[in-house]
């Protein structure tokens, strides 16, 4: 007779096997299971077939549930749908943009014909003109978003002319700063039907940049030329006349557009035509190039006729491609649509910016934002921010006053001006000296020192280059000492090193923070700092040192050029160079000063970034293998790199 009292069956077990052991618990407590052979009976396979059965179905519903909350889900498509009640939309590609001078020759339109001919006034060059570079052997096609217009040059006699005798006339036709988007332009075109219920307007293309989407509405019965819908950023700001449209992510990350109701947002009539056009572009793929040729260009050449003429103008580049991005991602998703419900689309608090320039401007790897009351020495009525970028060092002044007038000017308030600072880099020199033991590993000295370069690098990336990051000096050691067993300890010194470019030939104060306490030396000592050498009042090979909390510029000879060229305050970590007029910078104008922190752990401030430089690493090996091996003997040095 069985011993099992099971009565009811166990609903909290997941597992296979727990279900199925559940259910042969429950039948064997039944009278008229007693003594039954479960697993070598017919009975086992039913029993799998039940079990898998409640397995599938207890997984479905677990992923089910997690799908259900922003939180947990693991599908970038639930996390739009849940975004979505948010009010917030992620992020679709961003194809990347570029900025490039346009000029005509005046010999390509026409001018040299007869001895003197007036040309036209202008030349334009329509929106989708298209441009092409390489990049890493492919090519891309970049667009004009926008109509432009080139313009001549004044010439010596005021007007515009080409003259075959006299070339002081001759004046090309320039159109500057032209921005241009990669990717290419595609469009659909839908009929407005208020008979269908929840029409959509979709747009069928993947990759689709939402911020190039352009929408006309004609009226084809009044025969108009149509009105320009625009993308609406704020519902706040939208009446019921307002001829805006919304968008939003459907499946397979695609984009539908929809319009307003007659009360937010004008609606569009019954027989309107709606023409849809935008960009489909590659992202990030085309960061960095800097080539561009001009496919020909039909366009008419205003003044003298407005027919339409092809022209082949030159291309050179103001700004490299920048600033493509891939579509958000779930991550970012589930990140972002949270903290854009709880800043509401405006920017008040610090953590406001943040959100807006994060999730609007994806070309970013790192953001900082303080108050002006915080800022050293305080601004009132001002808010501080400081970007880095995914590539480069600092923002080009063209980004920065697209972040401040598309992104920041709508939303911050009215009274509070935002400013926009270079990131401070903060540069650690590390030397390393390596102690391994050879018996413990079968890399060379050599092979090993790569390896712990490579480590100490990436610890780097991975640990800094962000705002508000500490440098754990404890950590680095230990990272170190786990990277092979054959390193048996390391000894790790760290300096610090920013870099100014001054301004030649001007007398200039210069003001270094480096936010941390500085080694002082003993009274009547020289100190630890010291710079990259500069040419000075005449003496080549200058360099500077600190004596007592004052700066001196000491030329190669030794000689002390300049007793009082600034203070040092070691305590604040602050270096202010006074009237200092460099007539020569070594490194490309670069000069850099490095000295010895106070302690090892290294704490930014505001705007600094810590970054470890390859080229401000060290290392050395030294092989310790006598020493484990318990015989007396030299350490010897084994190679220095």
């Amino acid at each position: 007779m069985s011993n099992h009292t099971t009565s009811k069956l166990k609903v909290t077990e997941l597992d296979f096997d727990l279900i199925k052991n559940s259910l042969k618990d429950y039948l064997k407590s039944q009278t008229q299971f007693s003594d039954y052979d479960f697993e070598g009976s017919g009975m086992a396979v039913l029993l799998d077939l039940l079990s898998y059965n409640t397995h599938y179905n207890a997984f479905y519903t677990n992923m089910i549930a997690n799908e259900m909350f922003l939180d947990s889900t693991t599908l970038r498509s639930s996390a739009v749908s849940l975004a979505k009640q948010l009010g917030y939309t992620p992020r679709s590609v961003i194809g990347a943009k570029a900025k490039v001078n346009i000029t005509f020759s005046p010999n390509d339109l026409g001018g040299t014909d007869t001895d003197i001919t007036r040309l036209g006034t202008h030349v334009v060059i329509p929106k989708g003109s298209v441009f092409l570079t390489e990049l890493n052997n492919k090519t891309y096609g970049f667009v004009s978003t926008g109509s432009y217009t080139a313009t001549p040059t004044t010439n010596s006699t005021g007007g515009f002319l080409v003259s075959s005798s006299s070339s002081s006339d001759v004046v090309p036709y320039i159109a500057s700063n032209i921005e241009i988007t990669q990717g290419v332009y595609s469009s659909i075109q839908y009929v407005y039907n208020e008979q269908i219920k929840n029409q959509q307007f979709i747009i069928p293309n993947e990759g689709v940049d939402t911020s190039t989407i352009t929408v006309l509405v004609t009226d084809t019965l009044s025969g108009t030329s149509g009105d320009i819908y625009t993308l609406s950023t704020d519902y706040t700001a939208v009446t019921s006349d307002s001829k805006v449209f919304f968008v939003q992510e459907i499946l397979n990350s695609k984009y539908e557009i929809y319009f307003g109701d007659g009360n937010i947002g004008a609606s569009p009539v019954n027989g309107n035509i709606i023409d849809i056009t935008y960009v489909v572009s590659e992202g990030d793929a085309s960061n960095g190039a800097t080539i561009f040729k001009v496919d020909p260009i039909k366009s008419p050449f205003y003044g003298v006729n407005s027919s339409t003429t092809t022209y082949a103008p030159t291309v050179s580049l103001v700004e490299k491609a920048a600033a493509g991005a891939p579509q958000e991602d779930l991550n970012s998703i589930k990140y972002l649509a949270p903290r854009n419900y709880e800043a509401q689309n405006r920017a008040v608090t610090t953590d406001d910016y943040v959100v807006k320039i994060l999730s609007d401007y994806p070309q970013l790897d790192a953001v900082r934002c303080w108050g002006g009351e915080e800022n050293d020495p305080p601004q009132y009525g001002k808010v501080y921010l400081s970007i880095k970028p995914v590539k480069g060092y600092i923002l080009s002044d063209t980004e920065k006053e697209n972040i401040k007038k598309n992104i920041l000017k709508s939303r911050n308030v009215i009274t509070v001006e935002p400013v926009l600072v270079d990131p401070e880099y903060i540069f650690l020199v590390i030397n390393a000296v390596i102690k391994w033991d050879s018996r413990l590993t079968p890399l060379t000295d050599a092979t090993l020192m790569a390896g712990v370069r490579n480590e100490i690098v990436e610890w780097g990336q991975n640990n800094l280059e962000k705002f508000e990051t500490y440098f754990r000096y404890s950590r680095l050691v230990s990272a170190v000492d786990d990277y092979n067993a054959g390193v048996v300890n390391n000894e790790i010194s760290v300096k610090l090193r920013a870099e100014i470019v001054p301004t030649l030939g001007e007398s200039i104060n210069y003001t270094i923070k480096f936010a941390n306490p500085l080694y002082h030396p003993h009274a009547g000592h020289q100190g630890t700092l010291s710079s990259s050498p500069f040419t000075y009042a005449g003496h080549t090979s200058c360099v500077l040192n600190d004596v007592d909390g004052v700066m001196q510029i000491v030329s190669g000879q030794s000689a002390v050029v300049s007793s009082d060229a600034g203070t040092i305050d070691y305590n604040a970590g602050k270096i202010v160079l006074t009237g200092f007029r460099p007539t020569a910078v070594s490194d490309g104008g670069t000069l850099s000063i490095t000295v010895k922190p106070n302690n090892n752990d290294i704490v930014p401030n505001y705007n600094q970034l810590l970054t470890i430089r390859d080229s401000d690493l060290s290392v050395s090996m030294l092989d310790d293998s006598s020493v484990i091996g318990g015989t007396v003997g030299v350490t010897r040095a084994s190679s220095i790199y």
